[in-house]
């Protein structure tokens, strides 16, 4: 049985919302980079893009319900327009279309992986559970690399060529992007204006600069610990947080990091033939 175009519309609300608001369209411009060494067809690189977008806004509206977020893009985020039961079934809805689409293995071993990488994410901040820093490079290996390995999958599942070397480079690019997105959340003001104020931080998320703190014991991290462990945290908090990881140079170990990682990309790139670093700028 079938519903009337008028009733999908309005079940679909929260997903066309959320489109209007474009994001960097990272992954979608790395195909257009690629296609021609891959011999991808108009008709493949249009399919693979549209896979990537679908998922990638679904799991977003997903993601801001979970993490209670209030901007995405500039705007406010789905579920507080719609709703969190139309919002998350939207997302679940537009999910289920791609896969009786598409019916590609890859995607649904990509949105396994989204699941195991977002509950870790979640279970950390519900629970106050500050993971190790290879706990949390799992976590983004499996959350936000997901995405750019499914590039690679889904080029090797649709014609049928060894895509291993560039799956290892687009999982230095999604530590790279995720590790990047953690350090602006609390540094770019641009950013704010479409996200919000440190927000990793209000939400109480184990964001890579705050794990590198706990983690490597600077000078008073333990007020973060106790900071987190409060029902709301408020802007002084968030101003004593800051002023923590300032002082031990944590922004500054986390840059090097991001930069070492951007190394590994030229190098990779140099062997792969592929110059997809003008993405990084």
């Amino acid at each position: 049985m079938k519903i009337s175009e008028t009733l999908y519309n309005k079940l679909n609300k929260p997903y066309t919302y959320t489109i209007k608001t474009s994001g960097k369209q990272i992954r979608e411009k790395i195909i257009d980079i690629i296609a021609d060494k891959y011999d991808l067809s108009n008709k493949d690189r249009i399919n693979i893009k549209n896979i990537l977008f679908e998922i990638h806004n679904c799991s977003l509206i997903i993601d801001d319900v979970q993490d209670k977020s209030l901007l995405r893009r500039g705007v406010d985020c789905a579920y507080i327009k719609y709703g969190v039961g139309l919002s998350i079934n939207s997302a679940y809805l537009k999910l289920f279309e791609l896969i009786s689409k598409y019916k590609y293995n890859s995607i649904i071993s990509c949105l396994t992986d989204l699941h195991y990488g977002q509950g870790m994410d979640v279970y950390w901040s519900e629970n106050n559970i500050c993971p190790t820093e290879n706990e949390y490079l799992l976590m983004i290996s499996l959350k936000t690399t997901a995405l750019f390995k499914l590039i690679s999958n889904l080029i090797n599942e649709i014609i049928n060529v060894d895509t291993s070397d560039l799956s290892n480079y687009l999982k230095l690019f999604g530590n790279y992007f995720q590790i990047l997105d953690d350090y602006i959340n609390i540094t770019d003001a641009k950013y704010w204006e479409k996200k919000g104020y440190c927000t990793d931080i209000y939400e109480k998320k184990y964001s890579y600069p705050i794990i590198l703190a706990i983690n490597n014991k600077i000078t008073d991290f333990n007020k973060i610990i106790d900071i987190y462990k409060k029902k709301n945290i408020n802007d002084s908090d968030v101003k004593t947080i800051l002023t923590i990881l300032n002082n031990g140079n944590i922004l500054l170990l986390v840059e090097n990091n991001l930069n070492d990682i951007k190394k590994k990309i030229l190098d990779l790139e140099q062997k792969l033939n592929i110059n997809l670093s003008i993405l990084l700028e």
